[in-house]
């Protein structure tokens, strides 16, 4: 036998060696390696040692980045790594892959917390980026033409990221979409009304305004905002109406604030609808009214009148029936709209010269939406229906 160390087939190992760490996207995050501490190699040694490696990880990171870790092994370790996940109160489907042999790479999920039973220990200290947003509580009148903070929220449900302080939501540090809604109590051309999202008192992220015959106005931001932890948002509401019945803000789930976090998959896309609960009567209406009261089917959210994209898709289509009980011996063109938000991706009308249940039929092309969107149905018509006229409960919306 050969008295040269190391033995044919064993290469030596260092145990100080720095993992090599690649990140998917800014910031890097922080790790730290702590080695087990050197043990000495006698110069001459007839067997083949068994050297545990171990090494503590510590892991600084935004749950946007996935983070991989390396490192070299010159022996076969039987290591493997497992996770679990619970960014955002609620399950969440993801994948992961450790593989090990000469060149030893731990897959770290974003917001994982991965362990290694056999001699490799693993921990990660991740900022847990979690869904965030309230309701109003209550109406809330205002003088006219004054910016009015709005006051009196309550965590909105599906939503676990809920701190209020001085009716202003205080955000977990992170990048986020946000989307906010104001319905006002009544309906009304008269004057204009507006709504703004103010960060720390100074900055103006989201606004919206209307003069038309909305009662729900809707903002969201098309790139992610970027909060520094403790930064505080408040909703403020304005309007020049005359009249103070048009100066309230409604309470109840659609009067909202939401933050969702950027680029996180935390909803694998699902098709999502909604029916229409009971029957609703327009009005003398000849331009775009929202249609009201809708029933999430199973699995879906309706919000604000609107149902919600069941996630992200790029090839998503948006349709819709809308059944009119419309009442007229004269001749009356109907109309129907489908809104992604404030955009129109479908419209249709049907003339009609006596009365009848018309189906209006609604159907998207191909589009991309996110768990941000909301679909709305407005409907109109030319010249005036008979008292008793209703869009129907067999109306439906889905996106797909």
């Amino acid at each position: 036998m050969s008295d040269a160390w190391p033995p044919p087939g064993v290469v030596s190992v260092s145990q100080g060696a720095v993992p090599k760490v690649a990140v998917s996207q800014a910031p890097t995050p922080r790790v730290g390696v702590s080695s087990a501490r050197s043990g000495s190699v006698p110069a001459r040694m007839p067997w083949r040692p068994k050297v545990p490696v171990g090494m503590d990880f510590m892991l600084d990171v935004d749950a946007s980045i996935v983070p991989v870790i390396s490192t070299t092994a010159s022996l076969s370790l039987p290591l493997s790594v497992t996770y679990g996940i619970d960014i955002f109160g609620g399950a969440v489907k993801s994948a992961g892959v450790a593989q090990f042999g000469f060149e030893a790479s731990a897959g770290v999920a974003a917001g994982a917390i991965p362990s290694a039973p056999v001699g490799f220990s693993a921990s990660a200290v991740t900022k847990r980026l979690i869904l965030s947003g309230m309701d109003k509580s209550g109406d809330q009148s205002m003088e006219r033409n004054l910016w009015t903070k709005l006051t009196s929220w309550v965590p909105r449900d599906g939503f676990p990221g809920y701190v209020v302080d001085d009716d202003e939501l205080v955000v977990p540090g992170g990048q986020y979409h946000m989307r906010v809604q104001v319905t006002w109590a009544a309906t009304t051309t008269s004057g204009t009304r507006d709504f703004r999202v103010v960060v720390d008192g100074e900055e103006i992220v989201l606004s919206a305004s209307s003069s038309t015959s909305h009662s729900v106005l809707v903002a969201a931001t098309s790139e992610p905002i970027t909060f520094e932890e403790g930064q505080r948002v408040r909703v403020e509401a304005r309007s020049s109406s005359s009249t103070s019945t048009y100066r309230i803000v409604a309470g109840g789930a659609g009067t909202f604030v939401e933050l969702i976090p950027y680029d996180v998959d935390m909803l694998n896309f699902q098709p999502v609808s909604m029916t229409k609960n009971g029957e609703y009567a327009p009005g003398a209406v000849t331009s775009p009214k929202l249609i009201q009261d809708w029933t999430a089917v199973a699995g879906s959210v309706v919000s604000g009148h609107g149902l919600v994209c069941g996630g992200w898709k790029d090839d998503a289509v948006v349709s819709a029936k809308v059944d009119w009980n419309a009442l007229t011996t004269a001749s009356r063109t109907l109309y129907a709209q489908l809104r992604v938000g404030d955009a129109v991706v479908a419209d249709t009308s049907v003339d009609i010269s006596s009365s009848g249940v018309y189906s209006l039929l609604l159907e998207s092309e191909p589009l991309r939406v996110s768990p941000l969107d909301v679909v709305y149905v407005y409907c109109w018509r030319s010249g005036s229906l008979n008292s008793g006229s209703a869009i129907q409960p067999s109306s439906w919306v889905s996106v797909s």
